[in-house]
């Protein structure tokens, strides 16, 4: 699941993190359409309702602490060429 969370972290560009509390891999099968039309019946649903769909997970934005490192000051200091 730690997986399944970073890999929607990067496809976000936003931070995602595991509140499943289940630990250990599994094997998961997910179809999705990235390019989901609204009405096409055909067309298998977009990310978030495969999610909930197909393995019973709900993606809830919430606010977190995030760990951020701050730099105040960096000194270069020259090197000879």
């Amino acid at each position: 699941m730690a997986i399944l969370a970073s890999t929607r972290s990067t496809q976000e560009n936003k931070p995602v993190t595991d509140a499943t509390g289940l630990t250990g891999n599994y094997d998961v099968e997910l179809s999705w359409n990235p390019d989901f039309a609204a009405g096409s019946i055909e067309s298998p649903p977009e990310l978030r309702a495969a999610l909930q769909e197909q393995l019973g997970l709900d993606l809830e934005l919430k606010k977190a602490p995030l760990d951020t490192l701050v730099v105040d000051r960096m000194d270069k200091t020259p090197v000879e060429n």
